[in-house]
């Protein structure tokens, strides 16, 4: 009797219990591994947005140092909005991979056409964009906010003084290319880098001022 009760005592899982076990396991991962997923890469992108205005910031301040005079002073004008003037200014300070300028092949460009943050698609052209692919494989676009020669530096929407319009994509070509998930909005003004201030960082807008939220909230939780 003795032995007979041992032997129950070590008796194992059955199979069924097994399975069930196994499925409850699968749920719970299947539930959790894609919020870990987004919140890591959240935390990557509020990082890398951090980092980046701060080089940026460093970056103009410095060539302003060097130059003596603000950015709207510089000689940056070109036909259109091109920038590569304007980049050869700042570009000295920047911890460039790759200087792409005008070339928009794969590794220069940007994965199929730009979303904004209500799922909209921009119909910006940004064949114009100066492209520089920095060291961590973020890729910055740059075109100037020119007119003419004498008015280098103008209002650009609800901004003054915008010499310089950035798009900073925090992975390159990969997906989702959205504003305010991968894809954020700064400029260059005549003594700064700043993000834009457009109060459009929210669900059922363009996300255009999605660097400034992050920088003031410290999160990615935009309002609908």
């Amino acid at each position: 009797m003795k032995q007979n009760s041992r032997q129950k005592n070590f008796e194992g899982f059955t199979l069924a219990e097994v399975l069930i076990t196994l499925v409850i396991v699968g749920v719970v991962a299947a539930i959790t591994i894609p919020i870990i997923h987004n919140n890591y890469m959240e935390q990557v992108a509020i990082s890398k947005v951090k980092k980046f205005h701060s080089v940026l910031k460093q970056s103009v301040r410095l060539a302003i140092a060097n130059e003596g005079v603000s950015v709207d002073n510089w000689d940056i004008y070109e036909e259109g909005t091109k920038a590569g003037k304007l980049m050869s200014y700042i570009k000295p300070y920047l911890k460039i991979m790759q200087d792409c300028g005008y070339d928009t092949s794969k590794d220069c460009s940007v994965a199929g056409k730009i979303k904004l943050l209500n799922g909209n698609v921009s119909g910006e052209d940004f064949s114009t964009y100066y492209r520089l692919i920095l060291d961590d494989g973020a890729v910055m676009f740059v075109r100037t906010n020119s007119r003419s020669k004498d008015n280098v530096c103008t209002r650009l929407v609800n901004v003054n003084n915008v010499c310089g319009v950035i798009l900073y994509d925090i992975n390159g070509i990969k997906k989702p290319n959205t504003v305010g998930k991968d894809i954020f909005h700064f400029f260059i003004v005549p003594n700064d880098g700043v993000p834009v201030t457009y109060n459009d960082c929210n669900k059922s807008s363009a996300g255009w001022s999605c660097a400034e939220y992050i920088l003031e909230h410290g999160d990615m939780n935009y309002p609908d």
